[in-house]
């Protein structure tokens, strides 16, 4: 027996070292930090060291070399909102999930995460095990995922990938820190007979099998706020019963389901707009020509997720590639032992923003001291609170040069020193042209008068354009006279008309615009200073609509929204008796962005810093504040409420934001 076990290891030495050096060493050290569990690890090579398994060893050997910095997030408390799937799933059987159309929330969701909470406390990160996948993962289960990976290889549709394609787009046994499962039994199951529908169509081409079985996913699938507090990735069986989460749980759903199923996919990632906070994860599929075709679950369409994004004026500045292995020349690499912000310390990193968007290069002179032991300088966007970093490069004699960087946007440079970024030049923007402009101060003072914190909704503006305010003194408003019509666009704030009519009514409304879904925040009547009461009235079409009532409540904030676009929809007030209309006050739905009276204010401008130009308590719907500066960026926060805030400079009397 002794015999044969040394003649078994020493096969797999010589396996080992048939392959390239490189490899072998870094697995070498993977294996010797994988402690206790480097046996399980190793029954894996071992399992496939005869010749004819050489392609699977050299994936296992793939696997565990980029296994160094996987891991899971799991705990008890963990399971216990897990239980919140299974929850979701019933709903979702009975068709009571329905989304508010205020607060674009789930109220069932809502519900049944709040029970969890109250019970178990708040779902944090930080509360949870880390499990690294070197001591824990086991060996049936890498080995189960090799053996599906290849079978999944020798579908039609991914013949063309090369073994390295393989590795990197079929061939990963996890998506991010989810717990790990047999995912790939539990989707080849559920989609065998639409594979074997897809192969009996002779279908060869991967971005059309992406496209089919997207088409599925997407049914149904729906955008959680709730879900998108669940802390780590969804396992595939839980997003299977939930069929919702964010937009990070949504890619983690397709890489699942089409690396499974043969389809070479990889994770998209924008770490932080140009121009608003958060950022964005979607899906790109390889097609048969190496290029790479995005997509996101949720929407059938194929390629149109960066352009969708435009659309909604999400700018973007940087895309990268979550790989599953390690990139070399990352900064978590050559960044070892410095102090790097914590996104870039991902080694698994690769910009890929030119294959998406009009890019350019910037080099910029660094005009702040270099902090000692730095060796490295930063590209931020603002986030609407803070500056985050999307760009890196190397720090060459007091000069940086970042390349491929995303158009229209306003870049801040930036050192990263004890958790925080310190200014190391002065702003710039690049326009849309590409062209690069530096923010030098100017000592002329500037007078600016300011009406808004945050950037405009243009499409709020619009919604209320061809919008009457009617009056009548019969139910039906067949004699209905408008009392006022709505032309063009509004400031998003209480609008007070007066009105001329010497005539009594007893009804008026608010006929909506003509295909529209009403979206008025606020509507009232007055006759002299007193505020004249009625009941609520609305078309026969809307008469179950709940959100009328938040044209009455007081509120700004909350706003009427039809579930349909329709001509003839109106809601109104029964005053009882007829009454004289002196005035009408109404808001247009709003983000309560522009300045409001009595809310107090603070604003900045930029030098080397954020610089307070004082308080204020708004008098009216504007600001007027002095400047010591020009030339320079500007913010203004409200002090009372809200968080949307956003920098803006300031040209010809307007504020351009950024």
């Amino acid at each position: 027996m002794k015999l044969k076990l040394l003649i078994g290891l020493f096969a797999l030495i010589q396996v080992l070292l048939s392959c390239q050096d490189r490899i072998v060493s870094d697995v070498r050290v993977v294996l010797d930090m994988a402690g206790e569990n480097e046996k399980e690890l190793k029954k894996v090579l071992t399992y496939y060291q005869a010749p004819r398994d050489s392609l699977k060893l050299k994936a296992a050997l793939f696997l565990i070399k980029g296994m160094r910095y996987k891991y899971s997030l799991e705990g008890s408390q963990l399971g216990k909102f897990n239980t919140v799937f299974s929850e979701l799933e019933k709903l979702k059987a009975k068709k009571t999930l329905i989304k508010d159309a205020n607060t674009g929330k789930f109220t069932a969701v809502d519900s049944i995460w709040n029970k969890v909470a109250k019970k178990e406390g708040y779902l944090y990160r930080t509360s949870l095990e880390v499990k690294p996948d070197l001591y824990f993962i086991k060996a049936a289960y890498l080995i189960e995922n090799i053996e599906y990976a290849f079978k999944a290889w020798n579908f039609p549709w991914c013949s063309h990938l090369t073994f390295d394609e393989f590795c990197e787009y079929i061939l990963p046994y996890r998506f991010m820190d989810e717990s790990l499962i047999s995912w790939r039994s539990i989707v080849s199951e559920k989609y065998n007979v639409l594979i074997d529908s897809i192969k009996s169509l002779k279908i060869k081409d991967p971005v059309k099998v992406c496209e089919i079985v997207n088409s599925k996913l997407s049914k149904g699938w729906r955008y959680s706020h709730t879900l998108a507090e669940y802390p780590v990735a969804i396992t595939v069986d839980n997003l299977f019963k939930a069929k919702m989460g964010s937009c990070t749980h949504q890619t983690g759903f397709a890489i699942f389901v089409m690396r499974a199923l043969g389809v070479p996919v990889v994770h998209e990632q924008v770490p932080h707009y140009g121009n608003r906070s958060l950022g964005h994860d979607f899906n790109a599929v390889l097609d048969k020509d190496k290029k790479f075709v995005n997509f996101e679950v949720g929407v059938k369409q194929m390629g149109e997720v960066v352009k969708t994004r435009f659309k909604w004026d999400f700018l973007i500045p940087k895309i990268y590639r979550k790989t599953y292995a390690d990139i070399e020349n990352s900064l978590a690499v050559l960044g070892e032992g410095e102090e790097i912000p914590p996104y870039f310390k991902i080694p698994n990193l690769i910009d890929v923003t030119e294959q998406y968007l009009s890019v350019s290069e910037v080099k910029i002179e660094l005009t702040q001291p270099v902090p000692e032991n730095s060796n490295f300088v930063y590209l931020c966007t603002f986030d609407n609170e803070k500056w985050k970093a999307v760009s890196w490069t190397k720090i060459e004699k007091k000069t940086a040069t970042f390349k491929n960087m995303g158009q229209g946007f306003m870049y801040m440079p930036m050192y990263y020193k004890n958790g925080q970024f310190l200014p190391a030049s002065h702003p710039l923007k690049i326009d849309i042209t590409g062209k690069i402009i530096s923010l030098v101060p100017s000592q002329k003072k500037e007078l600016l008068l300011l009406k808004r914190k945050f950037k405009p909704r243009k499409w709020f503006r619009r919604l209320t354009i061809g919008g009457k305010f009617q009056a009548s003194n019969k139910v039906n408003f067949e004699d209905a006279i408008d009392l006022y019509v709505i032309n063009d666009t509004l400031d998003l704030v209480t609008q007070n008309i007066p009105i001329q009519k010497k005539k009594k009514y007893r009804y008026v409304r608010y006929l909506f615009p003509a295909n529209s879904k009403g979206q008025i925040g606020e509507m009232s009547f007055f006759s002299g200073n007193n505020k004249i009461i009625g009941d609520i009235i609305t078309a026969k079409s809307i008469s179950n609509e709940k959100t009328v009532k938040n044209a009455f409540d007081g509120s700004v904030i909350t706003f009427v929204e039809t579930k349909e676009k329709d001509n003839g929809q109106w809601i109104g007030l029964d005053f009882g008796e007829k009454k004289n209309i002196s005035k009408l006050s109404f808001c247009p739905r709003t983000d309560k962005n522009n300045v409001w009276k009595q809310l107090n204010y603070e604003f900045f401008y930029w030098r080397n810093g954020w610089n307070s130009l004082g308080v204020k308590k708004a008098t009216s719907y504007e600001l007027e504040y002095e400047s010591p500066a020009s030339n320079v960026l500007y913010l203004l926060k409200c002090l009372d409420e809200g968080k949307e805030e956003r920098i803006f400079t300031y040209k010809n009397g307007k504020q351009i934001w950024w």
